[in-house]
């Protein structure tokens, strides 16, 4: 697990112990960059333990993913009125291009959740949880399974959190 900006990782050098929150991760090089009494340092990834994570909030997630689900359904709402009125036209192609503002709250919640594993498709957790389960509804149909093939619970945002969650604390 690779920690992010503001998380707390703690590391020794010369018998000393040391504490610093990660103000720069620097994956190329698996370091992160810390700011210290004694000025700015490096510290490898395999040399440091992260022993503070810095996560959101698990009702102000749900909220986050509602918004998402809710702007979604008003975008689809008015496509459809649209359609209504225009039609020779595909709703579809009547949908308002509102992802700029869902798309950067999603990268906010990856980043904090460390949703950043993406699959070839550029997909993540939480973008599947939205897109394709249709933020859970479809959830009874599609599944996603662990290591050992037990089932993935992800009816509600709240599921999605713990699931996130506890991949930070299998990892540490």
């Amino acid at each position: 697990m690779i920690g992010k900006v503001g998380d707390r990782i703690q590391w020794e050098y010369k018998g000393n112990t040391y504490l610093a929150d990660i103000a720069m991760v620097n994956n190329k090089d698996r370091e992160y960059g810390v700011y210290m009494s004694y000025g700015q340092d490096l510290i490898s990834f395999d040399k440091c333990t992260l022993i503070n994570r810095n996560i959101i909030k698990r009702e102000t997630f749900i909220e986050a993913i509602e918004a998402i689900q809710k702007q979604l359904e008003a975008d689809i709402e008015t496509s459809n009125n649209l359609g209504k009125v225009f039609i020779n036209a595909h709703t579809a192609n009547l949908l308002p291009d509102n992802h700029i503002l869902s798309d950067a709250l999603i990268k906010v919640l990856q980043e904090n959740m460390n949703d950043t594993d993406f699959d070839e498709n550029g997909g993540s957790w939480i973008t599947w949880f939205c897109y394709e389960l249709n933020f859970g509804e479809f959830s009874h149909r599609l599944k996603a399974y662990d290591k050992d093939k037990n089932v993935i619970k992800m009816d509600d945002a709240g599921d999605l959190y713990d699931f996130l969650n506890s991949l930070w604390l299998v990892a540490n």
